[in-house]
């Protein structure tokens, strides 16, 4: 459940969040398999994601920004999306780029990079890169799996 939570979290925040700006892809709803290295730990996990929980992501995701990011700019490129954030977090200033390319709807491949000044629950560096892939559709509530 753990890791299922972190991919919650980086799905919405690097790949709907960066995803906002210039009309970009979103990922469809539906049932995901995400894998991610995080720091060099990698892991897996299978969520469905609704239509409506994605469009309330992307509204807290933008509701933090605006509160606590000095800096959050997209630019489009292709088939990327690259965001530079400049954001409070805790105590801790956060100068973070997520790079999101998009395989249409159905696939992503996101590379983010965050420094921590002081560092923010020991780390002073995060690295995170995620490939998600749609899988199938699925009923509302169902619950994240934990993937080997």
């Amino acid at each position: 459940m753990k890791f299922a939570l972190l991919f919650l979290i980086v799905f919405y925040g690097a790949a709907i969040g960066a995803a906002t700006a210039d009309e970009a892809p979103q990922p469809k709803p539906g049932w995901w398999e995400l894998r991610s290295t995080v720091n060099g730990k990698t892991g897996a996990a299978r969520m469905c994601t609704t239509a409506s929980q994605a469009a309330e992501s992307r509204r807290k995701n933008d509701d933090y920004n605006k509160q606590n990011c000095s800096k959050n700019e997209t630019r489009h490129e292709g088939d990327r999306w690259t965001t530079d954030r400049v954001c409070k977090v805790g105590d801790s200033t956060m100068i973070g780029t997520s790079v999101v390319a998009f395989d249409g709807e159905d696939a992503y491949h996101t590379e983010s990079t965050a420094t921590y000044d002081p560092p923010f629950n020991g780390q002073s560096r995060k690295s995170v890169t995620v490939d998600a892939k749609w899988l199938d559709t699925c009923a509302e509530g169902r619950m994240p799996e934990v993937v080997k």
